[in-house]
This record gives structure tokens, C-alpha cells and sequence, in this order.
């Protein structure tokens, strides 16, 4: 579906009566930063119990992900299933993107990543000489949506799912009665007590008043910003600008 709406979206951009992207060189170096801002977190385990998640993947991953791993004892999922290599037991099935697990290790675990990046199009996909830098940010956001979480009332295991460091947004207060960390550190809303800072790539406990959702704690992507003029009628067009700064010129 996302590949569909990039097609019509392309398709719909042609009527750009100004040529846009002709610096190829300059877009890689964007993309290239791009890339550097949306790399899944890294994350290190240590013996005993933990708590991980898939730290800023979006997509699910197979257990089996972690046969090669000797360490790993068990995972335990939200709902209580279990997978217990030791007995070739695999009652999870999937590692979901958003979901917090507690793990049990023999040994320490990492450093270990889920996934590679973000979807980034091929420049040969793209129609640069119809396309401006805003336009492909909007492609780059389609391609990469924020993941949304749903939480019932009560306890649950999650992820942040963000690249970055997140810390828990003053909004969300009035729905979070507590939240425990992997290292049993907590956060407390109500008397905005504890460590509100949530670590990517790690999971946590969170109890909630009531059924909560959908919500993101962040973007899907991070995406650098270059001010510059960004109406095609100005004088100082910038097809690789991304927001205005206020400097067009039209006379």
C-alpha cells in the first residue's frame, strides 16, 4: 500500500511547471544524513532478566531471529507465552514492533540491532526533475509512518519505537499511573517523581487508568532540516530546501 501511494503520489507531482532536483549529489548527501538520524538503537543485555523491544523497527521480526543466541534462556511476551529454546518451545511466534519483552539470559547479550534502517526510495524511482525536497520528506513519511500503540487497561510490556532518547510527553500524564523501567527504576505522573526518560531498544512496564490508543511517542523518521526559500515563483527558489526561512525574492 505504501509503494501504491508513492506511484500516484509521483504521478501527481508532474504537474511542477519548474524543473526541481538536479543536483543528484547534493540529495545522496541528504539521504545519506537521513540514514545516520534513523539508525535502530543497539541495544546490550545483561545476564539475568531484562527487558528489550525492537528499538525504532517497524516491522515485526520471527523468533527464530534469536536461535543463533546460546545465552538466551527465555522470553516472555505481554500476555504471559513463552519461548524456551532449551525445550524447543516457541509459544510467541513473532517479535512484534511496539511490544516490550522480558528476557532471561545465561550470559550478557549484544550489542544486537533488529532491522537495518528506515525505507529510503532509489533516486531512480523518483521523478526529480518534477519533485522539491518538501515533497520527497512527504514521500520519506508515507514510506515511514510512526508506529501507534494500544494499551489496555492495567499493566503493559512496551517499546518506545523511536530512534531517540524519549522523554514521556506532559499530555500523556493523565493516562499513565506508573511506568517501571527493565532496571526497576520508575516514573510516577501523578507526583512527576522518577525518570521520565525512556531508552530506545529497551522495553518497559506501564500501568495504565484505561484503554489507551492509538498514540506514537514520536515521528516515524527524523529528517534534517534545510531552511531556504521554497515558493517556485521566488526569484531564490530552492528545490532542496525543506522548510521557508523567509528569504524568497521576487523582484
Amino acid at each position: 500500500m505504501k509503494f501504491l501511494y508513492l506511484f500516484f503520489f509521483l504521478i501527481f507531482s508532474s504537474n511542477h511547471t519548474y524543473c526541481q532536483i538536479s543536483d543528484t549529489t547534493l540529495l545522496l548527501q541528504i539521504f545519506s544524513q537521513i540514514d545516520s538520524l534513523n539508525k535502530p538503537a543497539e541495544i546490550n543485555l545483561e545476564e539475568g532478566w531484562g527487558m528489550f523491544g525492537l528499538g525504532g523497527c517497524k516491522e515485526s521480526i520471527d523468533i527464530s531471529f534469536f536461535e543463533s543466541y546460546d545465552q538466551i534462556y527465555l522470553i516472555k511476551d505481554n500476555n504471559g507465552s513463552i519461548y524456551l529454546p532449551s525445550m524447543n518451545y516457541n509459544g510467541i511466534g513473532e517479535i512484534k514492533a511496539g511490544q516490550g519483552y522480558q528476557i532471561k539470559l545465561t550470559e550478557p547479550l549484544g550489542p544486537i540491532t533488529f532491522c537495518n534502517s528506515i525505507e529510503i526510495p532509489n533516486i531512480e524511482d523518483l521523478y526529480l526533475d518534477t519533485l522539491n525536497l518538501v515533497e520527497i520528506y512527504d514521500v520519506l513519511k508515507v514510506l515511514n509512518p510512526p508506529l501507534e500503540h494500544n494499551f489496555n487497561q492495567g499493566w503493559n510490556m512496551f517499546e518506545t519505537s523511536c530512534f531517540d532518547l524519549y522523554t514521556v510527553d506532559y499530555n500523556y500524564y493523565q493516562f499513565i499511573i506508573l511506568i517501571k523501567h527493565w532496571n526497576a527504576q520508575v516514573f510516577w505522573p501523578s507526583f512527576q517523581f522518577g525518570y521520565d526518560d525512556l531508552a530506545p531498544g529497551f522495553g518497559f512496564h506501564m500501568k495504565v487508568y484505561n484503554d489507551w490508543g492509538p498514540v506514537s511517542f514520536c515521528e516515524g523518521i527524523n529528517l534534517p532540516e534545510y531552511p531556504g526559500c521554497i515558493d517556485e515563483s521566488a526569484l531564490n527558489y530552492n528545490s532542496l530546501a525543506s522548510e521557508d526561512d523567509g528569504t524568497c525574492v521576487y523582484e
